[in-house]
């Protein structure tokens, strides 16, 4: 049998999706790269905002229409626990060569449905779903701790999704990461829709911080970073963690913007003082942070952009993504006033282009904060370096080539250095 898999979804699906593939193979299905040879297509949608449906309509439709009348297409990922995806794609309803499946874990969900049987998951299952490895010999891996919101800020699917907060089990997954520490993972990143929130779920209050704290304990981890904080969500035990706990190293908190009114009219529920009285916490205790921006939000000013590029560069927060406002019927802020397409673009072109300036600037200077560096995997001649930021590749170089007595042949986001006698783990203290 040959599949194929196409993903339109987040980090998420991506790591089922990675789950899927071994399984698959394990099981002796073929990757397929032809649409017109492929016994089983399978398509991962996504529920961000107006694009996501409009993308999935039309691959669903496609993929649909293109296939071998035999091969079956399942689809999986958000929007088949919140769409009528029929109607969305214009399709025959029940059709028997369409398969939809809802469940969150649907690597496993799949594998069932192929080989005819009950899905039922294991705990090791789902968190293996939940894992996403970089790098050679999974040195490095994310773990999503936790799915769901409660915030409701205006720009956010979640004010149209019905979807709860579930969070992994905290023993089981200690457990886990342990296993996968003994056969040599040395930097774990944990993730989430809203990281700060996890537990409260299972245990009725937030608990990553006693997470992090037995995780760090565990002996042949060197790093801990945290992706998706939130400063509205961040409690004191969890601040005083981060900020004491010497294995975490990179801390993503959500910005947006550093204007109030904007974050006000956003619904953040902090303003940018709050943001500040953490991030100076954090960066005086070594910690390096970065952030997550939006352009072309409803009302915003150049001078709101403005403030915004020159509160990172001042403050040394590396920027890891700009995401453009999009405008959906069913959230909040499409209430408001909306750009016209042409100036949505214009202001996210000009925020993107003042951060790639500070970003540079960033890198460079804060990388003698950074306790260490590490080269997190080697294959054949070359090694690759995970720095605990996501670097663009520019002044970076120049500052790692200060202290690594490698020659760097190439500039990537993963930063190959030739090394031709390089033990399979080093660190360089700067």
């Amino acid at each position: 049998m040959k599949y194929m898999i196409f993903n339109d979804g987040c980090v998420k699906e991506h790591a089922m999706l990675n789950y899927l593939d071994k399984e698959l193979m394990s099981l002796g299905y073929i990757e397929e790269s032809d649409y017109h040879q492929a016994d089983i297509i399978i398509y991962s949608t996504c529920a961000g905002l107006r694009e996501a449906f409009e993308n999935a309509g039309y691959n669903i439709s496609f993929l649909a229409h293109i296939k071998k009348r035999t091969t079956k297409l399942i689809i999986v990922g958000c929007l088949t626990r919140n769409c009528n995806l029929e109607k969305l794609a214009n399709l025959e309803a029940n059709r028997r060569d369409i398969k939809i499946i809802s469940d969150y874990n649907f690597g496993e969900a799949i594998k069932n449905y192929l080989l005819n049987e009950n899905s039922q998951y294991t705990i090791k299952q789902q968190l293996e779903q939940k894992t996403t490895f970089k790098y050679h010999n999974d040195i490095c891996l994310r773990l999503e701790m936790e799915d769901g919101c409660i915030n409701h800020c205006t720009f956010c699917k979640y004010n149209y999704m019905k979807m709860p907060i579930t969070s992994v089990p905290f023993h089981d997954t200690l457990e886990y990461l342990k296993e996968r520490i003994q056969k040599g993972t040395k930097i774990i990143n944990l993730g989430g829709e809203n990281l700060a929130l996890y537990g409260i779920d299972l245990y009725k209050k937030p608990v990553l911080h006693k997470f992090i704290q037995e995780l760090s304990k565990v002996p042949g981890l060197e790093k801990i970073n945290l992706l998706e904080i939130t400063v509205s969500n961040m409690y004191p035990e969890l601040l005083d963690e981060i900020c004491h706990n010497p294995k975490v190293a990179k801390i993503c908190i959500q910005l947006e913007s550093a204007s109030n009114k904007v974050l006000s009219l956003m619904k953040r529920n902090h303003t940018i003082e709050d943001f500040y009285y953490i991030l100076k916490k954090l960066r005086d205790n070594g910690k390096f942070v970065t952030t997550i921006l939006m352009s072309a939000f409803p009302e915003e000013t150049y001078a709101d952009l403005d403030y915004t590029a020159n509160f990172v560069r001042e403050n040394a927060v590396y920027v890891n993504q700009i995401c453009q406002y999009v405008d959906f019927e069913y959230i909040a802020s499409h209430n408001l006033k909306q750009f016209s397409s042409k100036e949505a673009a214009a202001h996210h072109r000009y925020l993107t282009n003042a951060i790639a300036k500070s970003n540079k600037e960033v890198l460079y200077n804060a990388m003698p904060m950074l306790e260490k560096a590490v080269i997190v995997g080697q294959n054949e001649k070359y090694t690759y370096l995970n720095n605990g930021s996501y670097t663009d590749g520019y002044s970076f170089t120049q500052k790692f080539q200060e202290y690594n007595p490698g020659e760097i042949i190439k500039a990537t986001p993963k930063m190959i250095v030739k090394s031709t006698d390089t033990p399979y783990l080093y660190v360089y203290r700067y």
